[in-house]
């Protein structure tokens, strides 16, 4: 595992991730400057959409289980390696 990909996983998978926007926001870029050109970028770019909703998930329950079932998701699917899944991971929620 990259030290990258360590430290991205190390950010998503604390249990304050998403309640800061700034900070979050902040510490996903940090991660995206050593990640462009490789398969964690669209990780890190989609990460923002997670990053900006904020205060969308406190005023929506639903909203707030689909997109925590779907970071839940990336951290598996980042702990097992699979970055070409992991890049399928979508915070938009269309429903």
């Amino acid at each position: 595992m990259s030290s990258t990909l360590s430290r991205l996983l190390a950010t998503i998978e604390n249990r304050d991730f998403g309640a800061d926007e700034v900070a979050d926001t902040q510490s996903i870029y940090t991660i995206l400057k050593e990640a462009y050109g490789t398969d964690l970028e669209p990780v890190c770019c989609s990460l923002f959409d997670f990053t900006s909703d904020a205060e969308m998930r406190m005023s929506d329950r639903r909203h707030r289980q689909v997109q925590e079932g779907e970071l839940n998701k990336l951290i598996k699917l980042l702990k097992a390696n699979d970055l070409s899944g992991a890049k399928e991971i979508s915070f938009i929620d269309e429903g």
